[in-house]
């Protein structure tokens, strides 16, 4: 099919005749044939041209969503519509109609490689919808022992996180609508924690709120998270390469065994949520389409696992960096910072725009005591993947977690890594993609293990990940995404029939693993102890005690707490008011006299009496807030108006909102004038 002077995209499979004095088609680039023709509008890549050379024919096939403008009726080119046929038979093809409707994008010298795709027709929503449906059954079976049979193994954790929960959920329930002060902690002194887990809290919260109870929401939730996790890596792979890539990868993500151990044996209830924030980053980070909702996207994913789980975000973030770097390599300079701008910026953009609670949560870490050296909670040094100089030293932390879960992410990592190199697939956007998670992997190994153990022992901050074996979540779920990939390759030689076993047994390893843990979950579990008795008594969290904390403040709740300290002055005092950040009694007493009130002392409390602010000091015997009351009757009223560095941080975060509107501005202004006919 010829025509002169068209313009339009669309869907198709050309065959291209070489001409005298016209050059090869290359992998590496794209190359116009007489000036007219191209392949690509910036949405395919180079590597998807030339599926099949024929030398004997004089011809090449390429294929996908491309680009016609002013084709010359001297050069011969055949519009095709595709079928699932790899390399395309001619036989096989139809003459396709070209759409004219849709703007043209004049293409550069070079595209880069993007999501290419093979030639076949898009998946019907039908048929998406079916696929959905079958992860979703996936994951009800993964976590059906925890979340339908309830039935976990017992951890400290559960009645930590039971605690906070319910403290921040009560507190909004007061009417306050950003919980960072736990009241019910030390006997009701209370407790500072502008916790790392704030989105989480929240959305646990708004499932409390609509009737379920506390393990209800949190089993729900994580259901849910990995019934995210598997569509999100369905619906890309699934896009870029083919309806088998995307089973395969959701369901081994779903099926994780790490993962869901974190549930069920760890009581990582947030950690286990935040992995499909994760997983959406690393996908993400993968697309080199730097379109302005791939921008909000990436941006939004950032602000949603640090508001989740800030270590997981830390993690996450360290493991993509060389990942991006690795999808680019080969590239100009030019593009290549380009992309590292318009990949970083947004990333910037997403943390930027959780800096009004992150900011102030790495200060308040300075008014808290410092619980790192502790030989049994905080011992970098006892938890790193496969242990061997530093178990000798300072012994081993959890045995399964340490050689057993990652061993097995090493293992199937390794055979993805080997099926990659000995597969046939001349496709290279799925090599590339198939790499940069492979990168991400070993990273994420890497930093669990003893390779890293110098950079924990110069880098104070990366002590604050507590356990190197951290990484292996981030790790398990992008050798998941790996493995799945490897079952779709196709393999040649003598060694087709060991690469496919080695991947068979790998993927079956995983989900064995997984389903040796749910059986552990089933067999040693009980149902939850979850309940309204876990708030009751004396409790507080190891490690977010106060510097100013003293011992008085026991002898303090002992002799009755405010009530108690009044009756011996003797004086009168009786609260009035009690909405978790702002608190007020009515006081009388016959003499002036010093109060002290039953909150513990930090800058972030303002004080006032008789509606004037008034001055309050640190009792240093217990820690407590003290202030002057003269003789009378009188309104004490405190206010928690938190840290100095909130304001600094609502206002990183409308900087980092309003970059990212300019960025995605400007990108789409750009597009928007690169596919004008007048830029072609």
């Amino acid at each position: 099919m010829s025509a002169k002077g068209v313009n339009g995209s669309v869907y198709f499979s050309l065959v291209l005749y070489r001409f005298q004095g016209e050059p090869f088609l290359r992998r590496s680039s794209i190359r116009h044939f007489q000036g007219h023709a191209w392949c690509g509008d910036g949405r395919v890549p180079a590597g998807c041209l030339g599926g099949k050379r024929m030398p004997e024919k004089g011809r090449w096939h390429a294929s996908g969503l491309c680009t016609i403008h002013d084709i010359d009726p001297g050069l011969p080119v055949t519009i095709r519509q595709p079928v699932a046929a790899w390399p395309i038979a001619p036989s096989r093809h139809s003459v396709a109609r070209i759409d004219v409707s849709k703007p043209f994008t004049a293409p550069s010298r070079s595209h880069p490689m993007q999501n290419c795709e093979r030639p076949r027709p898009p998946a019907g929503s039908l048929s998406v919808f079916r696929d959905l449906l079958l992860l979703a059954g996936v994951a009800v079976l993964v976590m059906a022992v925890p979340v339908l049979l309830d039935r976990t193994l017992y951890n400290i954790d559960q009645e930590t996180h039971f605690r906070w929960i319910n403290q921040f959920f009560l507190s909004l329930e007061k009417g306050e609508p950003y919980p960072r002060w736990m009241f019910l902690a030390n006997g009701g002194l209370g407790e500072l924690h502008y916790g790392a887990y704030l989105l989480y809290w929240y959305l646990v919260a708004a499932l409390m709120k609509l009737g379920l109870n506390t393990w209800a929401a949190l089993r729900l939730l994580a259901l849910c998270a990995t019934w995210a996790s598997a569509s999100m890596v369905y619906l890309v792979c699934g896009r870029l390469f083919s309806r088998r890539a995307g089973l395969a990868t959701g369901a081994l993500v779903a099926a994780t065994p790490f993962s869901l151990f974190l549930f069920t044996h760890y009581a990582a209830f947030p950690w286990h949520f935040t992995l499909s924030f994760a997983v959406c980053f690393l996908l993400l980070s993968l697309n080199t389409a730097n379109t302005p909702a791939r921008l909000i996207l990436l941006a939004l994913c950032a602000a949603a696992i640090t508001l989740s789980h800030t270590l997981v975000a830390f993690m996450t973030l360290l493991c993509a960096a060389p990942a991006v770097l690795y999808m680019q390599s080969g590239k100009p300079a030019a593009r290549l910072t380009g992309f590292l701008t318009c990949w970083a910026l947004p990333v910037l953009c997403g943390v930027g725009m959780a800096a009004f609670h992150l900011i102030p949560a790495i200060a308040a870490r300075g008014l808290l005591a410092d619980a790192s050296s502790d030989p049994l909670y905080f011992n970098w040094k006892n938890s790193f993947a496969f242990p061997t100089f530093s178990a000798r030293e300072n012994g081993m932390r959890w045995f399964a977690i340490q050689w057993i879960y990652a061993s097995q992410i090493l293992l199937c990592a390794l055979v993805a890594l080997f099926a990659l190199a000995k597969s046939r697939s001349t496709a290279p956007h799925l090599r590339r993609f198939m790499g940069g998670v492979l990168v991400f992997a070993f990273v994420a190994l890497a930093m669990s293990s003893e390779l890293a153990y110098p950079l924990y022992q110069h880098i104070g901050t990366l002590n604050n990940l507590q356990w190197p074996y951290r990484f292996l979540s981030v790790a398990g779920l992008a050798t998941a995404i790996a493995l799945g990939l490897a079952s779709t390759l196709d393999f040649d030689g003598r060694l087709r029939v060991v690469l496919r076993v080695a991947v068979v047994l790998a993927i079956a390893l995983s989900v064995a693993l997984c389903g040796v843990v749910a059986f552990q979950a089933f067999k040693e579990g009980r149902p939850s102890v979850m309940g309204p008795q876990l708030l009751q008594g004396d409790f507080k969290q190891y490690g977010l005690e106060l510097k100013t904390q003293g011992k008085g403040a026991e002898i303090y709740r002992r002799n009755g707490g405010l009530t108690g300290y009044c009756a011996g002055i003797p004086a009168e005092c009786k609260e009035t008011r009690d909405t978790v950040h702002e608190r007020e009694w009515e006081v009388r007493a016959s003499r002036p006299f010093q109060l002290l009130l039953p909150l513990f002392h930090f800058s972030g409390w303002e004080t006032f009496l008789d509606d004037q602010p008034a001055l309050h000091a640190l009792d240093t015997d217990s820690g407590l807030i003290v202030m002057a009351v003269p003789a009378g009757t009188h309104r004490i009223r405190i206010v928690f108006k938190g840290l100095p560095e909130e304001e600094t941080g609502r206002r990183i975060a409308l900087g980092a909102f309003a970059l990212l509107a300019i960025m995605c501005i400007l990108s789409s202004v750009g597009r928007r004038r690169a596919s004008s006919p007048e830029a072609a």
